[in-house]
């Protein structure tokens, strides 16, 4: 092999291996993961209802409303997906914490694209 299909395939089995182990760790509680993603969904839907209103109801220009609900809908995309990031991250070091493997996990040799 070439040293690039070795660090392809390096790449590949640590990305494996984190996926896996972040599945294990959030299996048995799959279920409240799918309500809060559906939680996230309609917070966001609802974000962008308001702004449909307020351009609809506010007198305003409709290029105006449209920019307003497009800001509205980035915005809450947005903030949602930090809030998830922040919490995974949150989750991890509590975990590793707990389990007493901060140090191999967080320090693991592998790339941090990975």
């Amino acid at each position: 092999m070439t040293v690039l299909m070795q660090e392809l395939r390096r790449g590949a089995l640590a990305s494996y291996g984190v996926a896996e182990r972040s599945f294990r760790l959030v299996k048995r509680y799959l279920g409240w993961e799918v309500v809060w993603l559906v939680y996230s969904a309609v917070s966001t839907l609802t974000i962008g209802l308001i702004g449909v209103s307020a351009g609809r109801y506010g007198g305003g220009e409709a290029p105006a409303a449209q920019n307003l609900t497009l800001y509205l809908v980035i915005g809450a995309l947005l903030w949602n997906y930090l809030s998830v990031l922040f919490q995974e991250v949150s989750n991890a070091v509590a975990w590793e914490r707990w389990e007493g493997t901060i140090e191999y996990t967080f320090m693991a040799p592998i790339h941090r694209l990975v």
